[in-house]
């Protein structure tokens, strides 16, 4: 029901019912009222012409306008309330990120967002994304094994798990700007993987196709399990099962045929991570001048011990070791500092020495610069 007030009582139909029922009782008092009489002599009178031309005719004039104005008020009071007028069509103001829903407009790092804009760019915010690369054999008896590594990039503020998927993927699939340690290239250039989000405990990835031919099996196994650990890092989810698909169709490598991958369990996570990581810096990475570099990073070496060096311009600045938290076959957490650096390139390496012969068994080099 409208809260609407009409004029002079009128509401609704029932209001023109009340209106018609007055105009319906006046005409009836009117024409009880009219008693025709023997009035011949007034009509000649009346007919003819001198009479025609002085007689007024404003008053009918007047009461026909009475009568407009009545019928016209009444049609006002009374019609239905009408729909607002149409307001003209303005830009939308909200910028859909899929798989966002849509969201005004807001500040960038840049910029300032604009009420009326759709093409303001959304606030983003630096992250470190950990990406899983494949490390060749760091000795003839070694392996190919998994390194972590914290790879810069930058997401939109409240990024969901599936874009943090999707970035992470797209790093691992992609062979590292900065490569020293010769990771290797598994998947031809221009490859996607992209994250799929499946019924709980499942995480999906899709490649868009197979991995580059020719490799040795184990590095084809341990390439998958790149995307797997990649995947399930980038969702917090380290235990889930991973379903790999390949969009194209056929295998992802010549061993290796689409199926439901998972990470090892923690008594066998030796078996496929590297001895060394190096979590920061990271490789690239520019610290500022004047204060100390710490190095952090992860180890499953024989009796929790590695060995390190700080290089620069091919020499070696400093040298030392450091022991980790735990050793093999629990991975540990080691610090180095280094100390405040003079400004300019280095080079840290984490070394894994062989207990058999003092060589090197495995080594994970990380360039950086101080301010």
């Amino acid at each position: 029901m409208s809260d609407r007030h009409d004029p002079e009582g009128f509401e609704g139909f029932e209001g023109f019912e009340r209106v018609e029922d007055r105009l319906r009782g006046a005409l009836t008092r009117e024409a009880t009222g009219f008693h025709p009489d023997d009035r011949l002599g007034d009509i000649r009178a009346a007919a003819s012409p001198t009479s025609a031309r002085r007689r007024s005719w404003l008053p009918p004039i007047a009461a026909a306008a009475a009568v407009a104005v009545l019928a016209a008020g009444a049609w006002i009071a009374l019609r239905p309330a009408s729909a607002p007028a149409p307001v003209p069509a303005t830009p939308s103001t909200t910028n859909p990120v899929s798989p966002l829903p849509s969201t005004p407009p807001v500040a960038s790092a840049t910029g300032t967002g604009s009420a009326t804009a759709t093409n303001a760019p959304a606030l983003t915010v630096a992250v470190a994304l950990p990406v899983y690369y494949v490390a060749p054999p760091g000795s003839a008896d070694g392996h190919y094994a998994l390194v972590r590594v914290f790879v810069p990039g930058r997401l939109p503020v409240g990024a969901t798990a599936a874009q943090k998927a999707d970035a992470a993927l797209a790093a691992a699939v992609a062979a590292p700007a900065t490569n020293p340690n010769r990771f290797v290239v598994a998947w031809p250039a221009g490859t996607t993987a992209r994250y799929v989000a499946l019924p709980a405990p499942e995480v999906g990835v899709s490649l868009s196709g197979p991995g580059v031919t020719g490799l040795p099996e184990e590095a084809q196994r341990i390439a998958v399990q790149a995307l797997v650990w990649t995947v399930t890092a980038a969702v917090q989810q380290a235990g889930a099962p991973v379903p790999v698909t390949v969009a194209s169709g056929g295998t992802i490598f010549e061993s290796v045929g689409t199926n439901v991958f998972k990470r090892p369990g923690d008594e066998r996570v030796f078996t496929e991570v590297a001895p060394i990581w190096v979590d920061s810096p990271y490789a690239g990475q520019a610290l500022p001048g004047g204060k100390a570099v710490v190095v952090t990073g992860q180890a499953c070496v024989f009796e929790a011990n590695l060995t390190w060096e700080l290089r620069q311009g091919g020499s070696v600045v400093k040298r030392g070791n450091t022991t980790a938290s735990s050793g093999c076959p629990q991975q540990g957490s080691w610090t180095v500092d280094l100390g405040v650096l003079a400004a300019g390139q280095y080079e840290f390496r984490g070394i894994d020495v062989s207990a058999k012969d003092g060589s090197v068994a495995f080594q994970e080099i990380v360039p950086f610069s101080v301010g």
